[in-house]
């Protein structure tokens, strides 16, 4: 009893009580003393003059880069799976992000099609399906696009008709004139007096006969004096076409 209590004000006087060191007293002195810096170097980090006011960062569970508002935590440094934003409004998807410039025909998981994060539900196709000549038909309006009253919303599918402007094209045929086209008289001699001829009179002179102005046909490809075809003139018509039955489509958003 003696003893135990001899050794007990002993170590109340000498024996030091600080924190015990975490690294085992024993093994490689290189190794211990490295971890041990390490340590330190960490403490040394968290009590720097950088580390007075620390930082807030978010937590980016589908790794797109951009952090959820909801989940935060404080830090000198990032954690990992922490980023220094908090612009994902939907932090499940790694589709849904600020700047996404695609559209999509699927919810992104939470029943909603805002996946660019701006608060709206944008649908890709708004154009309905029409076809109309030009005043002076010298083409088409058209358009292809939804073949029905309402346009479909997110995700939904509607009738879709394609719509194109085709060009008629009608071969211009030469055709003769028909002015001047002249016509002969009988080679008759003429009489005076009722006398084909007579004592001191000339013989009566014959007319010659009249010309033709009729213009001559054009010539065929054939024909040409080069040698090389020729291309018809042609009359060009537009017609407006569609394909005779609607299919579906599938609106997209983002």
């Amino acid at each position: 009893m003696f003893f135990l209590l001899t050794v007990f004000l002993f170590c109340v006087s000498g024996c030091d009580l600080a924190e015990p060191d975490p690294l085992p007293p024993r093994g490689d002195e290189a190794i211990i003393e490295k971890a041990r810096e390490h340590i330190q170097a960490e403490r040394d980090d968290d009590e720097s003059d950088d580390c007075k006011v620390k930082k807030t960062f978010y937590k980016d569970a589908d790794g797109d880069g951009f952090g959820d508002p909801k989940s935060s935590s404080k830090a000198c440094k990032a954690p990992p799976g922490y980023v220094d934003n908090a612009e994902d409004c939907y932090d499940k998807n790694p589709d849904v992000h600020p700047k996404q410039k695609s559209y999509f025909h699927v919810h992104r998981g939470d029943g909603s099609f805002d996946y660019d994060c701006d608060g709206k539900e944008k649908r890709r196709i708004m154009d309905r399906a029409f076809c109309r000549l030009k005043e002076d038909e010298s083409g088409c309006f058209y358009a292809s696009g939804w073949n029905q009253s309402k346009i479909p919303q997110c995700g939904e599918a509607g009738n879709w008709k394609w719509h194109e402007c085709s060009e008629i094209h009608h071969i211009v045929t030469p055709q003769a004139s028909n002015d001047d086209t002249g016509e002969g008289t009988s080679g008759g001699s003429s009489t005076t007096n009722g006398d084909s001829t007579g004592d001191g009179a000339e013989p009566a002179k014959k007319k010659r006969p009249a010309i033709s102005r009729q213009k001559p046909a054009k010539k065929t490809e054939q024909e040409e004096d080069d040698g090389k075809p020729r291309t018809l003139p042609t009359n060009v018509k537009y017609r407006c076409r569609g394909n005779e039955l609607p299919w579906k489509k599938m609106q997209l958003c983002r």
